[in-house]
Formats: C-alpha cells, structure tokens, sequence
C-alpha cells in the first residue's frame, strides 16, 4: 500500500510505520518476535508475522510507550478522497468516521438515495433530495414527497383549479367542481326523471324539459305499467298476510285446546272424588239438621217452661244480631218480610 505521507516522512521516520499497512500506527505496539512495529488492529487480525515468519499473538505485543508519544506527535494525511487534512493518528478515526466533510452518508430523507459526501448533505436534503417532504403550494394541508407533487396537484390536491370534465367553461377547485358537476352542470349526461319506472334514456340535463315533453306517452305508459304491478304484488303479499293470520289463529286455538285437554284429562278423577266427598258430607249435614229440628219441636210442646226461656233467648239474639240480619238479608225478599215471618214463627211456637 502506498504511503499518504510522502514526501513528508524521511526515510528514517519510515521506519515508524506499521510493517501490514504502512502507515502510522493508531494503537502502537511492538511485536513479541522481531520487536517491529504495527497497529493494534493489524496485530489482532495476523497469526504469522509478515517480516520473521514466526507465530505473532495480539495478546504478547507491548506498547512502545517512547514511540507512542512520538508517533501521536507526528501528522498523516486523511485517507478519504478529496480532503486534504492532516491530523494525528490516535484521532484519524473518529475524523474520518465522524468530523470529515468527504465522508460518504446516507440521505437521511431514504435509504434508495446515493451516498453523499457529508458537505453536500444539508443542500441535497433541504433542496435536492426528491424525497424531501414538501407541502402543497396550494395550501390544502397535505405534504407529501416531492417527487409526488405534481400527481398530487394533477389529481389529488382540493384547492387545485381544473376545469369542467364535461367542456363546459366552469373553471373551479377540485372540492368544488364535484358539486358542479353532480348538481350544477347543463353538459352532464343523467338519467331520465321517470328512469325508476323504466326509462332507459341517459340525456344531458340541459336537455330535460325537452326529454320530458316529448315522451310524455311514453312515460304515462310506464307509469301505469307499474302501478299494475304494485298493485298486483299489494294483493299477494294481502293473501299472503291473511294466510299466516289464519295459520297463526288456528295454531293458538290448537295451542289452547291441548293445553286445556291435557289439564282437565290431569285433574278430572280428583275433581271428581271432591265432588262426591262434598255431597256426601252435604247428604249427612241434611239428615242431622232435619233431625235435630224435630227433636227441637217436640222438646218445646212436652216442656211447658221451655217456650217461655227460648222466646226470651230469641228476643235477645234478634236485638243483638238485627244489624247484620238486616244487612244480609237476600235482594230478592223483601226485609220487612223476613221481619214478619220471623215473628209469626216465634208467636206460634210461644202458642
């Protein structure tokens, strides 16, 4: 490899440059085996010394600490092209990887731009660079790259003039000339008015009125056409509707019925059995009062005293119950009567 440092070193100072990449060694150290000198890197990547042949370890070298300072003292030229600096090896590095103007970088806009020498970068990337983010000159608030800025005011930006896709001589923002050519524009083609009743014409909307008075017939036909039909399918979908009434009705009679069936069929035999209980109890409680009225009778004609104490004992009850008598009495008698009965009956007994 050809020095950069010619003509400045003598062929003394020569005698300080790495022996692998001849230049002046960044990381100094002296190899274990013929004492040359060589940079640490170098060191680190070579297992056989290039000037002795014999095995070389990274690990064995020593750092030359006189030569160190003199070589950390001395000037090398940056080995970018195109600049022409000289700087101190110990810091050649971090020039060349970080403080070089000729150092190629990436565009930070995207990685599909060139490499770029780093005094070029702010230019390319603030006024060169087509990937630069700029936004749109017409103010619609959209930035986009700016090798899209001319599709983007071609077809996409609002606030951009064009002109009526149907020649007209209307000249409008694109937000605006949607309006204009949905509502507004004489050339448009749409449909007929009646084309819901089956029109096919597509005519310009200058051209309505005339449309219009000239297929009236035409429209009054298909007009009746479909009044016919609506009022055909008003008919099935009655019949239809009638029919799932119908079903529905007599599927909730079946509904009841059954239920119905199914409860009397479960509770018929103990219905039964309480009605027979119920009348026999009836039949006994009849035969007991019947009996318990004759004795009751015979009582008071073979006991001279007895009708005096129950005529008293009749009175009393009376005046104590005569409110509720009165007020249960049946609808259908009269309460004087009752009134009457009732006395005559004690009268005779008293007799």
């Amino acid at each position: 490899m050809q020095n950069n440092l010619y003509p400045l070193l003598s062929s003394a100072e020569n005698n300080l440059l790495c022996i692998l990449c001849r230049e002046l060694p960044e990381d100094l150290v002296e190899s274990n085996c013929c004492s040359n000198l060589l940079c640490w890197e170098c060191a680190s990547s070579q297992s056989i010394c290039p000037n002795c042949g014999k095995e070389l370890n990274a690990s064995n070298c020593r750092t030359n600490v006189p030569l160190k300072r003199i070589v950390d003292a001395m000037q090398t030229k940056c080995r970018i092209d195109g600049c022409s600096e000289f700087i101190s090896p110990s810091i050649r590095k971090v020039h060349e990887n970080n403080l070089c103007q000729y150092r190629k970088i990436q565009c930070p806009n995207s990685s599909k731009c060139e490499l770029l020498k780093a005094k070029d970068l702010d230019l390319h990337v603030n006024h060169l660079c087509n990937y630069r983010m700029v936004f749109c000159p017409h103010e619609c608030g959209i930035s986009v790259p700016f090798f899209e800025l001319e599709n983007h005011l071609d077809y996409i930006c609002v606030n951009t003039e064009v002109d009526c896709p149907n020649h007209c001589d209307a000249r409008l923002k694109r937000e605006l000339m949607k309006i204009h050519v949905a509502q507004e524009c004489q050339y448009q083609p749409i449909d007929c008015p009646f084309s819901k009743f089956g029109c096919k014409e597509v005519i310009n909307r200058c051209n309505t009125t005339s449309h219009l008075e000239t297929h009236v017939i035409q429209h009054l036909s298909l007009m009746s056409n479909t009044v016919e039909k609506q009022e055909m399918e008003i008919k099935l979908l009655n019949n239809e509707m009638d029919s799932l009434k119908n079903n529905q009705i007599f599927t909730q009679i079946d509904s009841v019925i059954g239920l119905f069936g199914q409860t009397w069929n479960a509770n018929r035999e103990a219905i039964g059995a309480r009605a027979d209980f119920i009348r026999q109890k009836y039949d006994q409680l009849s035969y007991t009062n019947l009996w318990m009225f004759f004795g009751f009778i015979c009582l008071l004609y073979l006991v001279p005293g007895l009708k005096i104490l129950f005529f008293a004992f009749s009175a009393i009850w009376l005046f104590q119950k005569r409110r509720a008598f009165w007020n249960h009495s049946p609808r259908r008698i009269p309460k004087w009567f009752l009134v009457i009965i009732t006395s005559w009956l004690i009268w005779r007994l008293i007799i």
